[in-house]
């Protein structure tokens, strides 16, 4: 099973954090999944959590996905935000780097690359 997260997106109003991005199915089988969101500061604590509805792709497949986390308050610095997806037996990882600024609003994005 071979799958891509891509297309992330971040926004973070009112408390409230939505987590946006695809799910590409690159392999030949069909895949059944669900997946998680983790925010960590960069003093490893966790900032806020959420999770994806189950996503069903066939081959070629791309879906695009969110899921959401209430009550997080960002200070200002950088944080990682890992996004993980269960392929049956094989952990899918994304892994992305946010700057916050001084009013708790994200003002960059930056893919990290995990292999």
């Amino acid at each position: 099973k071979n799958a891509k997260v891509d297309d992330f997106t971040i926004e973070a109003l009112g408390g409230v954090i939505e987590v946006s991005a695809s799910l590409e199915n690159s392999g030949n089988v069909d895949i059944t999944t669900q997946g998680t969101f983790d925010i960590i500061s960069s003093d490893g604590f966790v900032l806020a959590r959420g999770k994806f509805e189950e996503v069903y792709t066939m081959p070629e497949d791309k879906v695009f996905i969110s899921a959401t986390s209430e009550g997080a308050v960002f200070s200002k610095g950088t944080h990682d935000v890992i996004v993980t997806f269960d392929l049956g037996g094989t952990a899918l990882v994304g892994e992305w780097q946010i700057t916050v600024d001084d009013f708790g609003k994200i003002v960059e994005v930056k893919k990290i690359d995990t292999k």
